[in-house]
């Protein structure tokens, strides 16, 4: 009775394989945005968990993001989401450099992604903002007087 039962388990694994990914997968090129939040994880299933929002560089202190939101605006030549992101920051700083990487679901480079596991590394730079000017003190003529 033991070839038989290795053959079911052959034939369920290559079932396995070659069927559409269960609810921790997602087709990458299909998701149209990402939202992360400060202090949210990444979910990792082969890499370490990594922090959802990961300021690096100067300014970190000053203008780190409590929200970013990153739409897919096309695909690479390896046919990876290419992201666009942008985050509401404190006066006088930008969004510099942004780099999304979500984890594959079997592999790195696979074309369905684990849900969860996207994380944004980002750099911000400072902004030369004009100061702000003092209204100016004019006062209107006196309209004419009505004889």
């Amino acid at each position: 009775m033991r070839p038989p039962l290795l053959l079911l388990a052959l034939l369920l694994a290559t079932a396995a394989a070659l069927s559409p990914p269960g609810p921790a997968g997602v087709l990458a090129s299909s998701v149209s945005a990402l939202t992360l939040r400060r202090g949210e994880l990444a979910i990792r299933a082969r890499t370490p968990t990594v922090s959802a929002l990961r300021c690096l560089g100067r300014h970190c202190e000053e203008a780190e993001a409590g929200v970013m939101q990153c739409k897919n605006v096309g695909s690479d030549d390896m046919q990876m989401p290419q992201w666009k992101c942008e985050a509401v920051l404190k006066d006088g700083y930008r969004l510099d450099t942004t780099s999304v990487s979500c984890e594959g679901l079997t592999r790195p480079g696979d074309p369905y992604m684990l849900k969860g596991s996207c994380a944004v590394d980002y750099t911000v730079a400072k902004i030369a903002v004009a100061p702000a000017r003092e209204p100016s003190v004019w006062a209107a003529p006196p309209p004419p007087s009505v004889p």
